[in-house]
């Protein structure tokens, strides 16, 4: 009897050396997700209010802003066919969205390749709500909704050789 009891006394003893050697080693946090400090939302950048900006003109500016030819900053309407067949009138001046950029400069390569093609094209800058700026690259404007989708179609074509994939986005121009 002697025997079992020191036998069962060496396990205990081997079992509490394991315990204390290995617990430790898999209770120590290793595999847990540290804890992230609390992240701020920035702030949005306010956008003024353009409803009450007023600009007043010179007396010959006024005369010539009062002129009956329509500009190409004024809407034009044309007819387009609906899913029923009704006529729906379309109302507005388009462009071409071909990218979008957060380096200027590769926005500006692309638009002076659009130029070089031969087609009219401009960059137009936005601030996004971490302050950065997005630069798209635009071609246009077209008066004619025809017209515009006319242009997709010819630059389509060209921007393989530009190296840009996909369609050209067809969107309202704003100056």
């Amino acid at each position: 009897m002697e025997i079992s009891i020191a036998r069962r006394v060496i396990g205990a003893i081997v079992l509490g050396l394991l315990a204390v050697v290995i617990l430790p080693q898999l209770f120590n946090g290793g595999g847990r997700i540290p804890d992230r400090p609390n992240m701020t939302i920035p702030t949005m950048i306010p956008t003024p209010d353009a409803s009450r900006l007023s600009v007043e003109l010179p007396i010959d500016a006024r005369a010539e802003n009062n002129r009956t030819e329509p500009t190409l900053a004024e809407q034009v309407v044309t007819e387009k066919p609906s899913k029923t067949g009704d006529t729906v009138a379309v109302i507005g001046v388009w462009s071409l969205q071909i990218a979008s950029f957060k380096d200027s400069v590769n926005a500006a390569t692309l638009r002076d390749g659009l130029r070089e093609a031969g087609f009219r094209s401009y960059n137009k800058e936005n601030a996004l709500s971490d302050g950065s700026l997005l630069t798209q690259v635009m071609v246009g404007p077209v008066q004619n909704y025809d017209d515009v989708i006319a242009l997709k179609t010819e630059l389509s074509a060209a921007l393989t050789s530009l190296n840009i994939s996909g369609p050209p986005l067809v969107v309202k121009y704003s100056p």
